[in-house]
């Protein structure tokens, strides 16, 4: 583990580079790379998958938080988000953003051929991590889900709007009528800081419609229905018992389906759903940073 000093140092080495790939349909997908300049060759390729209606660039918190000096670390921006192409503010359905992952991550391990690999997915994009996990044996080493979305917290009925997002369902399915700035970061986070990250961000999507929403629900079933949730990959589930936005009983119940010859399951008392921003990232950041050191 890194002493304050070296942690400090690791931090002003970080380097970010802006890359783009095409996929298989010829949509270009922008992702990041971060690593540091250190001599000895990466041990562990870290790949992030974003949350709902965000996208890749923040996440170098991730990259900055981890205890992992001799990792690379990149985020993709799902199609349709961030700098990627695609409708812009759209989710696709679930076959096709099973296959951008698919292309991304083979794209990536091209340039790192043998080194092992570990997957981490956020909120919504858990359901599409699991898939891709499932469906392509050997892919990753490890798949890390922080606070994935299976089921929905009963707060979510409580938040102002909700009928009229009900409403929306049926008079105006592609039209971005639900809402993800104003109290909507704040309910998921116990960080002041990420509200307004979240609210000020251009590049955010600040509204979606009732199908993006209704195609992460047919993710979700897609996953949950399955016959078989086996994979040979390692396992860790991070969720917050405080997670005002997605309930930990879903973590619960999907650590329970999954079947995997290493997994586990952490439940972080008093935290929310953005457990990459809260006053237990920290704690976070060392759990997930253990987790993969001890796989490499």
């Amino acid at each position: 583990m890194a002493n304050s000093q070296d942690k400090s140092d690791m931090q002003q080495e970080l380097s970010r580079e802006d890359h783009y790939f095409e996929t298989g349909d010829g949509t270009r997908l922008a992702y990041y790379v971060w690593s540091r300049q250190t001599s000895p060759p990466c041990r562990a390729l870290v790949l992030i998958l974003h949350g709902i209606g965000f996208h890749a660039r923040p996440y170098e918190v991730v990259a900055r938080g981890m205890d992992l000096q001799d990792a690379t670390f990149a985020a993709l921006d799902f199609r349709g988000h961030g700098r990627s192409g695609g409708p812009s503010g759209e989710l696709p359905p679930t076959a096709r953003m099973i296959q951008d992952i698919e292309d991304w991550v083979e794209h990536l391990q091209a340039s790192f051929i043998g080194v092992p690999t570990f997957l981490i997915a956020e909120s919504m994009a858990g359901p599409y991590g699991t898939l891709y996990t499932l469906d392509n044996p050997g892919s990753v080493n490890g798949l890390i889900l922080v606070a994935p979305a299976v089921v929905p917290s009963w707060r979510q009925a409580l938040v102002s709007g909700s009928i009229s997002d009900l409403t929306s369902l049926v008079t105006s399915p592609t039209s971005p009528s639900i809402d993800l700035s104003g109290h909507r970061p704040r309910m998921g986070s116990n960080d002041s800081a990420f509200a307004e990250l979240r609210i000020s961000d251009p590049d955010a999507i600040h509204a979606v419609s009732p199908r993006y929403i209704l195609r992460i629900g047919k993710t979700i079933a897609q996953l949950m229905t399955r016959r078989s949730l086996t994979t040979n990959a390692s396992v860790q589930i991070l969720h917050g018992d405080g997670d005002k936005v997605l309930s930990p009983v879903g973590s619960r119940i999907l650590y329970h389906r999954l079947k995997s010859p290493d997994k586990s399951l952490v439940i972080l008392p008093g935290a929310n759903h953005i457990l990459f921003w809260d006053q237990y990232s920290r704690a976070v950041f060392t759990i997930m940073s253990n987790w993969i050191a001890g796989r490499t």
